[in-house]
């Protein structure tokens, strides 16, 4: 979870919390146990690049972007 709420900043880690749940309850009982872990994330990932896809960057530029619009401060 962890890494995914560093890949995807902007969304709130109660967000990335209910997806990683979803997605490892939509793989549960099936008989790939050792790869659920990988496969959640897998799955997270792509539901947050999806949240993401009408910025052209990924969600961390796009949050310092807005930051800067919004303070007048770049944190580059």
């Amino acid at each position: 979870m962890d890494r995914l709420t560093q890949r995807f900043p902007a969304v709130p880690r109660s967000r990335v919390e209910r997806d990683v749940r979803e997605e490892h309850e939509a793989l549960s009982g099936r008989p790939i146990r050792d790869f659920i872990p990988a496969l959640v994330e897998h799955g997270v990932t792509e539901r947050m690049r999806k949240q993401c896809a009408p910025f052209p960057c990924d969600c961390a530029r796009e949050l310092q972007w807005r930051q800067m619009l919004l303070t007048g401060h770049p944190e580059f």
